[in-house]
């Protein structure tokens, strides 16, 4: 087993960088001739693929946030990133697990003009490249013993179906499988751990850029 060169991307919380944590405090619907589905209903499409456009115009910043690359907001579904264009343009050039990217509008709630953002909507359709039988799974909720029953893919299925229909279970470990693509710079591995992961090859092309509103943390992800 082997440790992985991955890295953990988060929105930054020092106040000092971003104004105020989190950034994002509010969604006003505004005329979209695309969509009139608004960020509630998105919302609810965590993990999922989304099969229409949602109306994302507008985000509110906190009056005392700060404009970044990243921002951080709740409003989306757990896990998806706000990024402005320049952020973007260099996720354009990664190579990226499953996800979707829908255009989106910011601004603080009296000004007139927004600012021309993007969500990355992460697709959780990676959890069959996990070795269940070497990671590790906890819950508050249920048993030690009906989680160390989860062994394979099809497992954690049942698990789901059966037990687990609110997705209480966590992964304390995760080792990658054989078939995982090595060559991921981004991606989101499932319900159980929502972390955004970044290769270090993103890391450092993100830090050459000298983006604010980012954080890195180390990840603790293995290969079999």
């Amino acid at each position: 087993m082997e440790k992985l060169s991955y890295y953990i991307l988060t929105p930054s919380t020092d106040a000092k960088l971003i104004g105020n944590y989190p950034q994002i405090i509010d969604f006003v619907t505004e005329e979209n001739i695309s969509s009139n589905i608004s960020v509630e209903e998105f919302a609810n499409y965590k993990g999922k693929f989304c099969e229409f456009n949602p109306n994302l115009n507008t985000f509110i910043l906190h009056g005392q946030s700060k404009f970044t690359n990243m921002y951080s907001c709740s409003l989306c579904p757990g896990g998806d990133l706000l990024i402005d264009n320049d952020f973007n343009e260099i996720l354009k050039k990664a190579k990226k697990g499953p996800v979707q990217i829908f255009n989106s509008k910011l601004k603080k709630r009296k000004q007139t003009d927004s600012l021309n953002t993007f969500v990355i909507h992460f697709l959780y359709d990676l959890e069959g490249k996990i070795n269940f039988q070497l990671s590790e799974f906890s819950t508050d909720i249920y048993s030690k013993n009906d989680c160390e029953c989860i062994k394979s893919f099809e497992d954690l299925m049942e698990f789901r179906e059966t037990i687990d229909n609110h997705y209480f279970l966590k992964a304390n470990k995760l080792v990658m499988s054989k078939e995982f693509d090595l060559s991921l710079d981004l991606f989101v591995l499932s319900w159980m751990d929502q972390n955004v992961y970044v290769s270090e090859k993103l890391k450092r092309e993100i830090q050459s850029h000298k983006f604010i509103g980012i954080e890195f943390n180390e990840a603790y992800l293995y290969i079999e």
